[in-house]
């Protein structure tokens, strides 16, 4: 159905007549995957870990950073830091610098921005989605020509 849907169109594998076992001349009842389909599998499963990590972080510190000024606004999300003079900052704190002021909770926010346009295409560049008609029969074990 999905290859329907996509306009993919993948020949079914052949397969040997029951009464010949795994031989040269047929190797397609031997019982086993193809090395590439495995190599697929093992290659793809920890990037897609990867791939989550990527989209949620994105997604998620670009809705925190894009709101911000909001969040400052009700006191939400606010660390508090004493400087050297003893004054005491609230805010958005990264690497001991706190985001206390208008200019800079607009960079915040400008940043948030980013992320969110970003965010989109940020797991497109760790995991393959997306397979072509020719990396589908690779994976099976066949080629072109079959």
């Amino acid at each position: 159905m999905a290859a329907r849907f996509l306009d993919e169109h993948v020949t079914a594998r052949h397969r040997c007549p029951a009464t010949q076992d795994c031989t040269p001349a047929c190797p397609a009842d031997c019982g086993t995957a193809p090395a590439g389909a495995i190599g697929y599998l093992v290659a793809v499963v920890p990037l897609t870990f990867v791939d989550a990590y990527v989209v949620i972080v994105t997604w998620g510190w670009g809705l925190i950073a894009l709101t911000y000024p909001i969040q400052y606004a009700f006191g939400v999300d606010l660390s508090t830091l004493r400087d050297s003079n003893g004054v005491v900052h609230q805010g958005f704190v990264i690497n001991g610098v706190v985001f206390d002021t208008w200019p800079q909770q607009f960079l915040v926010s400008l940043a948030g921005t980013g992320l969110l346009l970003i965010a989109p295409w940020a797991g497109l560049g760790v995991a393959p989605e997306d397979m072509t008609n020719d990396q589908v029969r690779a994976f099976r074990g066949q080629t072109s020509a079959e």
